[in-house]
């Protein structure tokens, strides 16, 4: 004889609260709540929605708002008079047809933000560089942003463009000064900033001006040699002389490449050669020589040098194109090659 017992269980209201309250952002004049969907299993039955209850922060009045969809996971209360970036505080509990459940913990959340109603200020532009400036200015003080100050936007556009086309780049953080790159050579710019939070920005600083450098020569240097002479190799290389368009060079910069690591040297404009350690074991260094100046770095010529590598020359014609890359010793042995032949005739 088998006994079957079946259990059965009553319908009842929710025993635990919501999860995950918070919220925040959104648009003008409007609070947004937002918290996780309960799981069907602590539902307790049909009928299922939510209470939310909020107040602003030391207020003695609650405002509740039942909301009956089970998949629901967020509030937005909108109202004219919500002043921006107030603090409330919220809590929430479920409910189904057999009653109501506990109230979560409270917690805080704020109103949409506004945007900065004030600009940056003492708003300054240098150039660094032909394709590069530097901006700096006064930051906004937080109590004026309405909410949190993320950062600040910086707009840029040439002297003929119209503004509403400007180039625009944000800041990560507060930092009052930031670089803008990719600009073009020569070139006068108008600049302004403004600040921004979640809300948008805010209003543009006075505009300041700035003009580019004139770009760096756009020549390598030319004619050069080298000499390895077992633990080092010395480098020489002919002046790059800048033409009227173009930034006067201050001197020169070496790259030093080995096995991953690299060391930079710079030189001022009177020095064309320099000596370099090699590697001890058989191994090459790689030399990139550019020159530099206010315009920024020029185009660099690259060669590759071991112990072995005896002399060699890279020649250069006045279109900086190569017009050999062979080690002296070799072009020598190749010219008295062609002696001996012309004798032979």
């Amino acid at each position: 004889m088998y006994i079957i017992l079946c259990l059965y269980i009553w319908p009842s209201a929710p025993t635990v609260a919501p999860s995950g309250l918070g919220g925040g952002g959104g648009d003008h004049n409007e609070l947004i709540v937002t918290w996780t969907t309960m799981a069907r299993e602590y539902q307790n039955g049909d009928g299922f929605g939510y209470i939310l209850a909020f107040r602003k922060k030391d207020s003695q009045s609650w405002m509740e708002m039942r909301i009956p969809h089970v998949e629901s996971s967020r509030y937005v209360y909108y109202n004219d008079s919500l002043t921006p970036y107030s603090p409330f505080e919220v809590k929430i509990k479920a409910f189904n047809r057999r009653g109501e459940g506990p109230f979560s913990q409270m917690a805080g959340v704020y109103s949409a933000e506004e945007e900065p109603t004030v600009g940056p200020s003492n708003i300054n532009a240098t150039a660094l560089t032909a394709f590069e400036i530097q901006v700096s200015w006064e930051p906004v003080q937080q109590l004026s942003a309405n909410g949190i100050l993320r950062g600040y936007e910086i707009r840029y556009w040439r002297q003929h463009e119209r503004e509403a086309a400007a180039d625009r780049v944000r800041t990560a953080g507060l930092e009052a000064t930031a670089r803008v790159s990719g600009l073009r050579p020569s070139t006068r710019y108008h600049v302004a900033v403004l600040a921004y939070n979640s809300a948008g920005t805010g209003p543009p600083s006075p505009r300041t001006t700035v003009t580019t450098r004139k770009p760096p020569p756009n020549r390598r240097p030319g004619n050069v040699s080298w000499k390895a002479n077992g633990s080092a190799v010395t480098v020489r290389w002919d002046h790059v002389k800048a033409m009227h368009n173009e930034s006067a060079v201050l001197g020169y910069k070496v790259l030093y490449k080995h096995e991953g690591q690299t060391s930079l040297k710079v030189l001022d404009k009177a020095k064309t050669s320099m000596s370099l350690p090699l590697p001890k074991d058989n191994g090459y260094v790689v030399l990139e020589i550019r020159s530099w100046g206010e315009g920024g770095d020029g185009p660099a010529h690259e060669i590759i040098v071991s112990r072995d590598s005896g002399t060699g020359m890279m020649v250069q014609n006045d279109a900086s194109s190569t017009l050999s890359s062979q080690p002296l010793h070799l072009f020598t042995g190749l010219l008295l090659f062609t002696l001996v032949s012309l004798v032979g005739l």
